[in-house]
């Protein structure tokens, strides 16, 4: 796995208790310089972020809490891929380079071992992120969500935490 750390670029917080949970995202735009500055300017950020090459950028080391998922930031990770909506799903080097990346966050610390998309956990109910091949551009097939989610936990050694949001 390529990983590059950029630290101190998003806002972050000592965290109060460790995280249990990856919450998997995808960015709104084309390009990772492009999802740098628009999250910087809104006070949001990421732990991770994988881009089109599978190339893994650590932004929020996990001992410490970032705003990527609203209401659902305690004892959470996030990592999103580039991409996602007009831009298209997640690619394979993408995939890759996340199962690389899970396997590498549960050996730093072993009490992260839930796995969940952010269309599950926000309680607004319009996110649609992670998207998957096959999945619309703009919305969400829960079969096709829940083959790709099963496949990764298995991959990873991760369980599920899914919960259909409409």
């Amino acid at each position: 796995m390529n990983l590059i750390k950029k630290h101190n670029m998003f806002k972050s917080r000592i965290r109060l208790r460790r995280p249990t949970t990856v919450i998997l995202h995808h960015t709104a735009g084309g390009s990772i310089s492009g999802a740098e500055s628009a999250l910087k300017s809104r006070g949001l950020g990421y732990h991770y972020m994988i881009d089109k090459d599978g190339t893994v950028v650590e932004y929020v080391p996990t001992n410490r809490r970032c705003s990527h998922a609203y209401r659902n930031n305690t004892g959470t990770v996030g990592i999103s891929y580039v991409g996602g909506g007009k831009f298209g799903p997640i690619n394979d080097s993408q995939q890759k380079a996340l199962k690389e990346l899970l396997v590498h966050i549960r050996k730093l610390d072993p009490k992260i071992k839930n796995l969940t998309g952010h269309k599950h956990v926000d309680p607004r109910g319009w996110k649609i992120d992670p998207r998957w091949p096959g999945e619309p551009r703009d919305g969400v097939n829960w079969t096709i969500d829940k083959e790709f989610m099963e496949q990764l936990a298995m991959d990873t050694g991760m369980a599920l935490k899914l919960k259909k949001r409409r």
